[in-house]
């Protein structure tokens, strides 16, 4: 039987947006996502849940089986959401419950969880994006989770003095490097001078060179009057699965391909990658719409099979 390659299947996938003004990702962690979690984890027929924290607010999707009717899964969750009211903060605004178009949805998310260094699984999770996109029935991936790479440049106020050099000219000299496209703000935190540069920027030998005054023969440089530190950005937000922090790859194919045939690449790549990856790296599938069309075409097949069965047996027994 032909699959075809976006099928209208109605599979109950439910967003839930409660926002809080001001807070931050930690703390919306804490205050929002994990009560808000595991009251929504305890509705009948949840098949995944995952849930974000972010600045502002927290953000959880709720994946329910085929055979679940969105208007009793919409009930279910606004009932649940009631419920939790009363535990989460006073600031706390009403939950935004929507209805998700699967045709926007990614196909598939591959998580990566695993007790590692955060730049080590940063650099994995960047490979594998690489290679997944190379693929031609994708058309992206997202990266949920991921922080991206930042350096940081501190400057003593004492050395300032030293050399009779205001904070402005560092943050220009930075700013003015070509090597430098979209160097961050100078702060001030707590008697030092903070840079933060773009994370286009890998090689901090070069920021070490970067010239901040010359005089004959004499070049001042940021080495010479700062400590340079790779850093990553303050936390966004957070990825989790099933409760446990990950990195995850949102994967979505392009206008009418095969969505089975494009997981099913998807996950051969990931195969063969395995053999590449640290041990104590867990690689696990959600969101796998896939298995959600599999089991409608099965359905749909068996029972086209039991109506010819029948008109066969029926045929049989009127012919006597």
């Amino acid at each position: 039987m032909p699959r075809e390659s976006n099928p209208d299947i109605q599979i109950p996938i439910i967003s839930v947006f409660v926002g809080l003004p001001g807070i931050s990702a930690q703390d919306s962690e804490k205050l929002l996502v994990l009560p808000i979690e595991n009251e929504l984890r305890s509705i009948e027929g949840v098949r995944e849940l995952r849930a974000f924290a972010t600045n502002d607010g927290a953000h959880m999707i709720l994946e329910f089986g085929t055979e679940y009717d969105n208007k009793e899964v919409l009930d279910n969750v606004r009932s649940k959401l009631s419920n939790i009211k009363s535990k989460l903060p006073v600031e706390a605004e009403s939950a935004i419950i929507n209805e998700i178009n699967l045709s926007l949805f990614p196909i598939l998310n591959v998580g990566l969880i695993g007790n590692l260094p955060e730049r080590a699984l940063t650099e994995i999770a960047r490979k594998l994006k690489k290679e997944i996109e190379s693929l031609p029935n994708i058309l992206k991936v997202e990266v949920a989770g991921m922080r991206k790479e930042t350096v940081e440049v501190i400057i003593e106020p004492t050395v300032l003095t030293k050399y009779n050099i205001q904070s402005n000219e560092i943050f220009q000299a930075i700013s003015s490097n070509n090597r430098l496209v979209g160097a961050g703000s100078l702060e001030n935190d707590i008697g030092k001078y903070s840079i933060k540069i773009s994370g286009l920027l890998k090689d901090i030998e070069d920021i070490m060179n970067i010239p901040i005054r010359s005089q004959g023969n004499a070049v001042l440089r940021i080495k010479d009057i700062a400590k340079v530190y790779p850093r990553f950005e303050d936390h966004q937000g957070f990825a989790r699965i099933n409760g446990l922090p990950s990195v995850v790859l949102e994967i979505s194919k392009r206008n009418g391909k095969n969505i089975i045939d494009t997981v099913n690449q998807v996950k051969y790549l990931m195969d063969k990658a395995k053999d590449q990856l640290p041990e104590n790296l867990k690689v696990v599938y959600l969101n796998d719409q896939s298995k959600n069309v599999r089991d409608v075409l099965d359905d749909l097949e068996n029972g086209i099979i039991f109506a010819v069965l029948l008109i066969l047996i029926i045929m049989m027994l009127s012919m006597g």
